[in-house]
C-alpha cells in the first residue's frame, strides 16, 4: 500500500499535506479436492497466529501471522522424519506460543521430530478431545495452516459447512476493514 503526492505543497496550520485511502484487503483460505469442510470461524473473529480458521477431515486449519510471500500455506504433508523446512519452523513457534509444549521438548528448528509431533497432537486435543493417534503415526495434512499478514479478521464464508470439495477452491475470506491515513 503506497500514496504519493507532489513535492513542494503547502498546507495551512491544522491542514493535511497528504491523505491516502487503503482499500479493504481481501485474503483467499483455499482448501483442497477432496476436502471436506467443517466449523467455519465465525465472521468478524480477529485472526491471530493459531486462529482456527476451519477444519477439513475434522482436524483444524490455523492461521499464521508473517511474511506469505515467503511460505503462503502448508503444501505438504508433515510427519516424524520429514524433510525439514521453514514450514515446520513456522508450525513449531505456533505450538509453542499457544502453549502446546507443556513438556518444553520443542526445540523451534526445521526439523519435524516425535516432541513436534506430539505437540500438534495436544493442539488437537484442545479442540477435539476425541482425536487420539501415537504422535509417531501422526500426519500433519497439507493445508493445515496457511500464512497471513497481521490485522486481518474472518470475512464471508464462500461454501457451507459439510461441503466436500470437487476441486481446489477459495473456502473463507480474510479481510481487514479500509481506512483513510491523513
Amino acid at each position: 500500500d503506497s500514496a504519493s503526492t507532489d513535492v513542494g505543497g503547502a498546507t495551512s496550520a491544522g491542514g493535511s499535506l497528504l491523505e491516502a485511502r487503503m482499500t479493504k484487503r481481501i485474503v483467499p483460505v483455499v482448501a483442497r479436492s477432496g476436502d471436506v469442510i467443517g466449523s467455519i470461524a465465525a465472521v468478524g473473529t480477529p485472526v491471530t497466529t493459531g486462529t482456527v480458521l476451519l477444519r477439513t477431515g475434522g482436524l483444524p486449519v490455523a492461521a499464521i501471522e508473517g511474511d506469505s510471500s515467503a511460505i503462503p500455506v502448508l503444501d505438504r504433508d508433515l510427519f516424524v522424519g520429514a524433510e525439514a523446512g521453514s514450514d515446520v519452523r513456522l508450525l513449531e513457534q505456533m505450538l509453542s506460543v499457544g502453549g502446546f509444549d507443556a513438556g518444553g521438548t520443542v526445540v523451534v528448528d526445521d526439523t519435524f521430530d516425535e516432541a513436534t509431533a506430539t505437540a500438534v497432537l495436544a493442539w488437537w486435543q484442545s479442540i477435539d478431545p476425541a482425536i487420539t493417534v501415537d504422535p509417531v503415526d501422526l500426519v500433519v495434512p497439507a493445508g493445515s495452516f496457511v500464512v497471513v499478514p497481521a490485522g486481518l479478521q474472518v470475512g464471508d464464508a464462500t461454501v457451507s459447512e459439510g461441503t466436500t470439495l470437487t476441486a481446489d477452491a477459495t473456502v473463507l475470506t480474510l479481510t481487514s476493514p479500509a481506512r483513510i491515513v491523513t
